[in-house]
């Protein structure tokens, strides 16, 4: 379909995405060229209250029921990772498109699998990473590339996970201590593809992981440049949001000044949002840049529709989701074995 322009309304079912489901809804009924045809979910109770809220008529306890029957042109994947080969491949059987969230699989097999799934249908696939259409986010990446703060030698990242505020909790703690649980590979801790969107191709990977929080650092291909991330859960704090309780920060470091980037997806402290320092010089963008979270995920939907039709392609593609998952992957391997690992 690339090159060939659609002008007919894409119809979207939407898999998954638990209590955050009506959030998603609206950000697609916030599009004029794209209409949800029908929900599915696991919890039938939810699924059905929150299909009487949108206004959509049919849905689903069973994703392959609702591809073959729903009548929808492209599908949005928001179940749990384990669960995306079965379903993309469903949907590469019926001829949908598919937008996934992030993480593109558990494994390395599955995200294979996927990507010859995907090619093989020769269907229109993205990976759902809001953080990378972020205003901000896309400015610092300008400002990089213009050689605003020199050459780049760092980059930080914090992901803060609170116990409440915005829709609800996304943690408990038994999910924290259970040895088999990955943080860094659940969707609000995956910044992979951040990190090497920001500084470059990943090469070596080291971490380490407590009761509530996990680190990892990263050595980027780039000749001395380095970067960090935390992924942390505080079980009794509160973040203001007005989606999930998480924010992100991102601090860049380069030979003559710093990008700082605050409340990314909540508002955990008042702080400017953006602030870039050159030499003895302080930049501050702040109410220059109209945010909302809602319409910034309302942003990537428009962009996977206008993928479908052919007027862009994708930004965050599956090559990339594979990517981020190989480096993941090789994370959790440098936990558990207490050493570095090349990617």
């Amino acid at each position: 379909m690339a090159g060939k322009k659609q002008t007919k309304t894409v119809r979207v079912g939407i898999i998954g995405s638990g209590p955050f489901i009506e959030f998603v809804g609206r950000c697609w009924q916030n599009l004029q060229c794209a209409q949800i045809v029908a929900l599915c979910d696991a919890d039938k109770a939810r699924v059905e209250l929150s299909a009487q809220k949108l206004g959509v008529s049919s849905t689903y306890a069973d994703f392959q029921e609702m591809i073959e029957k729903a009548g929808a042109d492209a599908i949005e994947i928001h179940s749990p990772p384990n669960l995306h080969y079965q379903i993309v491949k469903c949907a590469c059987e019926h001829a949908k498109h598919v937008a996934i969230h992030k993480p593109l699989a558990l494994s390395m097999e599955d995200a294979q699998s996927i990507a010859v799934a995907v090619k093989n249908a020769g269907i229109t696939a993205m990976m759902i990473d809001p953080l990378l259409f972020h205003p901000f986010v896309r400015r610092a990446k300008s400002e990089i590339d213009k050689a605003s703060i020199g050459e780049v030698q760092s980059v930080r990242i914090k992901s803060h996970v609170a116990g409440s505020g915005g829709l609800g909790p996304v943690f408990d703690s038994a999910q924290f201590k259970n040895p088999d649980f990955h943080p860094l590979l659940a969707p609000p801790f995956d910044k992979i593809a951040l990190a090497e969107y920001l500084c470059g191709p990943i090469e070596q990977v080291f971490g380490y992981s407590g009761n509530y929080s996990s680190m990892v650092t990263f050595k980027f291909e780039a000749a001395g440049r380095y970067g960090i991330h935390e992924a942390i859960f505080s079980p009794d704090l509160y973040i203001q949001s007005d989606a999930a309780p998480v924010d992100h920060s991102v601090e860049i470091t380069g030979t003559d000044g710093i990008i700082w980037i605050r409340n990314l997806t909540a508002a955990m402290i008042e702080t400017p949002k953006f602030m870039l320092k050159r030499k003895s010089e302080v930049t501050i963008w702040d109410d220059r840049v109209e945010y909302n979270f809602e319409n910034l995920l309302t942003s990537v939907r428009s962009h996977f529709v206008k993928c479908i039709t052919g007027e862009e392609k994708p930004f965050h593609t599956i090559a990339q989701g594979e990517r981020a998952l190989a480096v993941n992957m090789a994370t959790q391997k440098a936990i558990k074995e207490g050493r570095a690992i090349r990617i």
